[in-house]
C-alpha cells in the first residue's frame, strides 16, 4: 500500500512575473586626448521579468530570472540656437538600448513564505546587450543609427555583475528595491582609451504564483 504525502505549500517553488521601472547609471573614463577624465549620465528604463524561487530551506530560496529591460526612455539631449529670443534652429538627440539578463540569488525570507514578510537577496547576473540605437532630430533632417553596426568590433555584448535587493512579499504580490552594478568594460580592447560600465537602479511590483 502506498503512502503519499503531501510536501507544505510554504516548501514549494515559487513563480512570478513583474514589472518595474530602471534607472540606468554609465560611468566612464576617457582618456582620448591624453588627458583621463571621468563621466557619468543616466537614462530611465523598463524591465519584464519571470522568474522562479525553489527553496532549499526554512527561510532560504535560490531564484533565477530571466529579464528583458529597455533604456533611454525620454529625451538624451534638446539643442536649441535662438535670436531675440526665438528659436531659430534646433535638434533633439535620443537614444534607446535593450539588454537580456539573467540573474542568480540566494533569497533570506524573515518569515513564512505563505505569509506577509520582509526579505532580502544577492546574488550574480549576466548581461547581453541586444541593441543599441540613436536618434538624432533637427529642423531639416532626421537621421537613425544603429550604434551596433557603425562600432562594430569596438562594444562588448557580454556582461557579468551582481544585484542585491530587499522588499515585501504579501497577498500574491512583491514589492522590491534593488541595484545592479555590471563588472566588464562596455568597450573592447580595440577602444582602449575609453572604459564605461553599467549599473541600474531598480523597483518593481511582482504577482507570485503558488
Amino acid at each position: 500500500m502506498a503512502i503519499a504525502i503531501a510536501a507544505p505549500s510554504s516548501a514549494q517553488p515559487t513563480f512570478s512575473a513583474s514589472i518595474g521601472a530602471t534607472m540606468h547609471n554609465y560611468f566612464m573614463t576617457s582618456g582620448i586626448t591624453g588627458e583621463k577624465k571621468n563621466f557619468s549620465s543616466n537614462s530611465n528604463g523598463i524591465f519584464i521579468e519571470v522568474a522562479g524561487a525553489f527553496p532549499v530551506s526554512e527561510r532560504l530560496d535560490v531564484t533565477g530570472a530571466l529579464k528583458g529591460t529597455l533604456t533611454g526612455l525620454g529625451k538624451k539631449g534638446v539643442n536649441f540656437l535662438q535670436y531675440r529670443g526665438l528659436v531659430i534652429a534646433g535638434s533633439v538627440e535620443s537614444e534607446k538600448m535593450t539588454f537580456l539578463e539573467i540573474p542568480f540569488n540566494v533569497k533570506y525570507n524573515f518569515g513564512s513564505r505563505m505569509n506577509s514578510h520582509f526579505f532580502v537577496a544577492a546574488g550574480p547576473a549576466l548581461s547581453f546587450w541586444l541593441s543599441y540605437h540613436e536618434k538624432y532630430e533637427d529642423m531639416m533632417t532626421t537621421i537613425n543609427t544603429d550604434v551596433f553596426k557603425e562600432m562594430k568590433g569596438y562594444i562588448n555584448k557580454f556582461n557579468v555583475g551582481a544585484g542585491v535587493s530587499l522588499g515585501i512579499e504579501a497577498a500574491r504580490l512583491r514589492l522590491s528595491l534593488g541595484y545592479d552594478y555590471y563588472f566588464l568594460n562596455l568597450f573592447t580592447s580595440s577602444m582602449p582609451s575609453v572604459k564605461a560600465y553599467r549599473g541600474q537602479a531598480r523597483v518593481g511590483i511582482a504577482y507570485l504564483f503558488y
